[in-house]
């Protein structure tokens, strides 16, 4: 079963993209992954295509928020590429998860497509406000009754079957196009629209827990599949702030 992995490594999150793939090791099958790597540094050499087939785009740096409100039409623009290889599944991971255990391609190849549960809504934070876009005019619109008890899912990791993956990604990019053409953003750009996607499109899914994206340093009981580092860590907390401004 062959997998496609998207990555995106735009400005300094190419930093993080060797870690990643290179956590991949004795997870997957060396013959069995494609790596697709969005980058404004297409020639940098990565120590992990010793081992693993990476394949790199360039993408320009658009800067806070278009790298990643505008990932689905990064996505599209490689569409015919995927269409065409002998893929079964396709998936797109974070730059800053590293695969903690193999269990998590167990379980995703026998999904026909997967979100995953953000970890600030379990526990006592599950009663919390869901921070869905909640104006109307958006195509990411949730209705404010799901507000405090919706399934809430993380724009970090998602994927499934081919067919399943495409038909989600024409969505997901229609309705954020649809959206910028009237001047509107989404509340939490490409997740908005994931989550109205899962709560208003997708019928046949499945949502895995957020072990699967557990925060680093976070206390927790549940048996770690894959962990999100702190980009704070990796790059200072001004960089963030001030990518954000």
């Amino acid at each position: 079963m062959k997998t496609c992995i998207l990555l995106i490594g735009i400005g300094r999150y190419i930093e993080l993209i060797d870690e990643l793939i290179e956590s991949n090791f004795g997870k997957i099958n060396f013959n069995k992954v494609e790596f697709i790597l969005f980058t404004d540094n297409i020639d940098i050499k990565l120590k992990s295509e010793e081992f693993f087939c990476v394949t790199k785009y360039y993408w320009a740096d658009l800067g806070w928020p278009m790298n990643t409100l505008l990932r689905y039409r990064m996505f599209s623009s490689v569409i015919d590429y995927l269409h065409d290889k002998n893929f079964e599944i396709i998936l797109f991971m974070n730059a800053n998860l590293r695969m903690v255990s193999g269990n998590f391609y167990n379980v995703v190849n026998k999904l026909p497509f997967f979100f995953v549960r953000h970890p600030g809504y379990e526990g006592i934070r599950r009663y919390k406000l869901r921070n869905f876009e909640y104006r109307k005019a958006s195509m990411a619109h949730i209705d404010y009754s799901k507000a405090f008890s919706g399934d809430y899912v993380q724009g970090t990791l998602w994927g499934g079957k081919k067919k399943n993956f495409i038909l989600a990604l024409r969505w997901l990019n229609e309705s954020t196009e649809a959206d910028l053409k009237n001047n509107m953003i989404a509340k939490v750009h490409d997740e908005s629209y994931l989550n109205a996607y899962l709560h208003g499109v997708c019928r046949d899914f499945s949502i895995l827990d957020s072990s699967y994206t557990w925060p680093e340093g976070w206390a927790t009981n549940k048996k770690i599949n894959i962990i999100s580092i702190n980009k704070n860590i990796v790059f200072g907390d001004n960089f963030i702030n001030n990518l954000k401004k």
